[in-house]
Parts: structure tokens; sequence; C-alpha cells
């Protein structure tokens, strides 16, 4: 039985390269968390009361910051990767090649639509017409980073050349949805109407089942796109990873599930019990979130698909 290909890649990491991965992996999970944060007020702030309303905006507020100071410090980052050494990180030659290379209109975007949120989150009143320019600027945001990475390196016919940008696009924004929605949500299990989280909880598994078919059909989609052969999966560093990157995902499904068939329904019978285990399933979530944007950050950063 073949084996899965053995990661070596991390010999070859310098302290820049380390830093490049830490510093997109905090982007990631920043950016998505305010994103999905906005695209949560906008389906449920109906249902929650003016504490978790202003609690979760001011926790949007804060990732969004840190997202735009890390988006903007990756810069920095990438520019002292060309060099080498320190200086590089303010170097104004260098930092001018990064801005004018894709990962300047990238960067540009993602934090206007991060910006966008930020601004417009903090209003007291948040209209339907205010939370869609809001959820808006959290798509802008997440998909920027669709510009960058191995999806607009592929080599594909010249007609369909941005398929591949276009399901990374739309990957990034469902798991925006997703992890976005885990504090929020963890939040509001330390709210004092059962009936109310139970009926979030519902809603928000029926919209999960929809998004779990969205991420499934745009991964496998993407990894015959950018591998070419499913040989790949167990013969490059690439395709490890990604097999590594799929289990924390199983992992997460199976959390997801197991709130969905077993927690939820225990919630809407009245059954205050089944708060504190929904409050441990969610917290694993969110670790695992955490492990899923590692693996992704060192797949963009340090691994091509090619790498054997």
């Amino acid at each position: 039985m073949l084996g899965l290909a053995s990661l070596s890649f991390y010999y070859d990491l310098d302290v820049w390269q380390i830093s490049a991965i830490v510093t997109k992996a905090f982007t990631y999970g920043a950016s998505f968390a305010a994103s999905g944060g906005v695209f949560f007020l906008a389906i449920f702030s109906g249902r929650l009361t003016e504490q978790e309303n202003a609690s979760i905006k001011n926790f949007i507020s804060v990732t969004g910051v840190v997202g735009i100071v890390l988006s903007l410090f990756r810069v920095c980052i990438m520019s002292a990767m060309m060099t080498g050494d320190v200086g590089g990180l303010l170097d104004g030659p260098m930092l001018r090649m990064v801005v004018e290379s894709t990962e300047g209109p990238a960067t540009f975007l993602h934090v206007a639509g991060l910006l966008t949120i930020v601004l417009l989150v903090r209003r007291s009143q948040m209209r339907a017409g205010t939370q869609l320019i809001a959820s808006f600027g959290g798509v802008v945001a997440v998909a920027s980073f669709a510009l960058v990475g191995h999806a607009g390196e592929v080599a594909i016919a010249p007609q369909i050349k941005w398929l591949p940008q276009l399901l990374v696009s739309l990957h990034l924004v469902t798991v925006a949805f997703w992890i976005g929605a885990l504090w929020p949500l963890h939040r509001l299990t330390y709210g004092d109407s059962l009936p109310n989280i139970a009926a979030v909880s519902h809603r928000f598994g029926q919209y999960a089942a929809a998004a779990v078919g969205i991420l499934l059909l745009c991964g496998i989609w993407l990894l015959w796109i950018i591998l070419g052969t499913p040989k790949a999966l167990w013969s490059s560093e690439y395709g490890t990873l990604f097999v590594i990157k799929m289990f924390w995902v199983a992992l997460l499904l199976g959390l997801a599930a197991l709130n969905k068939t077993r927690l939820t329904p225990r919630l809407m019978e009245g059954d205050w019990s089944a708060i504190r285990t929904l409050r441990f399933s969610i917290r694993s979530e969110i670790v695992l979130a955490l492990l899923i944007l590692a693996t992704t950050a060192i797949l963009t950063t340090a691994v091509g698909p090619d790498a054997s």
C-alpha cells in the first residue's frame, strides 16, 4: 500500500517564511471571523438581545482591525522574505515590488472590505441596507485571497482561466460564513432564552448543511484542477498536507453533525444540560478551524502543488 509523501519542506524554512505562515494564518482567522460575524448578524440579529448584538459587534470590530493590521504587515513580511533580513521590512524598492505584484490589489481589496465592515458595524442600528453593504465588504475581504496563490497559476484553458479563482472565492466565503459564526454561537449559549438558542442553532444547522455541499463541491473541483491526478495526494508534499487538512475538516464536520442531530434536538426539547455540551463542542470546532487555517497557510505559502 502506498504511503503519503514525507513532509520535509520545513527543513528549508527560514524565520521570514515561518513569520509569513504564522501571519497569514492569523490573517485568515481574523478576516473570516469579522466577515463571517457580519454574515451571522445579517441573518440572526433579529433573534439576538441588544447585549448579544453589541457583544458580537465588538468582536467583529476587533477582529476586523486585527485583520487590517495583519494584512498590511504581511506586505512587509513578504518584502523581508526577499531581502532575508530585518531591513527588508521597510525596504522601499522591495515593498514596491510586492505592491506592484498581485499582492498589491489583493491587499487593497482585503483592507477595503474589512474597513467597510469596521466602519458600518459600529453603527448603533444596522438596517437591512447597512447589513447588505457590510456583508458585501465581507465577501470582498475574503474573496481577495483568491487573487493570489495557486489557483491563479494552474495551467487551464484561457476561456475558463477565471474558474479556479471563482471556485476559491466561493469556497472562502462559505468557510467565512461557517467559521465566523462559531464565536457568535458560543456567545449565544450564555443567553437566558433556551427556545431562542435552540431556534438559532437549528436554523444555523440548516444553512451549515448547504454550506457543506458547497465546500465539498468547490474543494474537490479545485483539488482536481490544481493536482491534476489523484496520485498527487500521496506522492507530493502538497497532497499530504491537503490530506491532513481534510482530516481536520472531517473532524469539524463530525462535530457539526453531532450538534445538528443530537444537541440541537435536545435544546428544542428544553434540555438545559445540552448547553454545556454544545459550548464545549463549539470550542472544539474553533480549535479545529484554527488547525485548518494553519495548514492552509502552509499550503499557500511554503508548499506548491508540484512539491514532491
